[in-house]
C-alpha cells in the first residue's frame, strides 16, 4: 500500500484502541505515514520523532521505480526476496556493516521469505507514489506538535537535504545529523537515536 493509506490503516488501529496524545515515531516510508497522521489529526499526536522520512518528492527510490516497472518487477523482485539479494539491497542502507548480523538480516527478510511475500514486496513497491506526499507537504507548515527529524548523512536512498527541508519548514523542529550513518539509523546508531529521543522530550 502506498503511504496515504498506510496513514489510514494506523489512524483506525489507534482508534480502535483509544489513543490520543500520541508520540509517533516513523522511519523512512514510516516517517512519512507519521507526518501524515499528525497532519490530518492534530488531536490525536504529541509529538513526532522523524527519522530520515519520505517527504516532498524523495522517493520511491530508484530500487523501488525498478520492482514497479511492467515485466522488470518479478524479474527484480524473486531476485531481491531471496536472502543473499535482500542482504545486498539491505546492506545499501547501512553505514556500519558489521551490524547486519543474520539475525537482523533474516528479521527484515521474513516478511518477503514466500510467494505471497514477494508478490507484496512488488506491491508495495508499485503503491509508493509520491504524489501522496506533496499533496500534504504545504500543510506541515501548519504543525504544532514537537517535531525532531534525524536524519543519516550517509543514507543512499535519498538526500539528507529533504530532511533539513523538511525540519525547516515545521515550525519549531529539531533537526540532528548523524554523520556516520545511512538511512536504517536504528540500526547503524541505535543508542544515539534513543538518546537523542529522550534529550528531545525528557530534557
Amino acid at each position: 500500500r502506498g503511504i496515504s493509506a498506510q496513514s489510514f490503516y494506523i489512524d483506525e488501529w489507534m482508534d480502535s484502541l483509544g489513543l490520543s496524545g500520541t508520540i509517533l515515531v516513523g522511519q523512512g516510508i514510516g516517517g512519512g505515514v507519521a507526518l501524515q497522521i499528525a497532519i490530518r489529526h492534530p488531536d490525536k499526536v504529541a509529538g513526532l520523532i522523524l527519522i530520515n522520512p519520505a517527504c516532498y518528492d524523495s522517493y520511491p527510490s530508484n530500487y523501488a521505480k525498478l520492482l514497479a516497472e511492467p515485466g522488470w518487477g518479478p524479474f527484480v523482485g524473486s531476485g531481491a526476496a531471496r536472502r543473499g539479494g535482500f542482504h545486498h539491497n539491505l546492506s545499501q542502507g547501512v553505514y556500519h556493516q558489521k551490524l547486519l548480523s543474520d539475525g537482523v538480516v533474516d528479521s527484515y527478510y521474513a516478511p518477503w521469505n514466500s510467494e505471497a511475500g514477494r508478490r507484496n514486496l512488488i506491491r508495495a513497491a508499485t503503491d509508493l507514489k509520491a504524489k501522496d506526499m506533496m499533496e500534504i507537504m504545504p500543510r506541515v507548515r501548519s504543525l504544532k506538535v514537537p517535531t525532531l527529524v534525524v536524519a543519516g548523512l550517509f543514507d543512499p536512498f535519498q538526500s539528507i537535504n529533504y530532511s533539513k527541508r523538511l525540519a525547516a519548514e515545521i515550525p519549531g523542529a529539531q533537526f540532528i545529523q548523524i554523520p556516520k550513518c545511512g538511512h536504517f539509523a536504528s540500526e547503524d546508531e541505535p543508542e544515539k537515536i534513543v538518546r537523542y529521543v529522550k534529550t528531545f522530550f525528557l530534557g
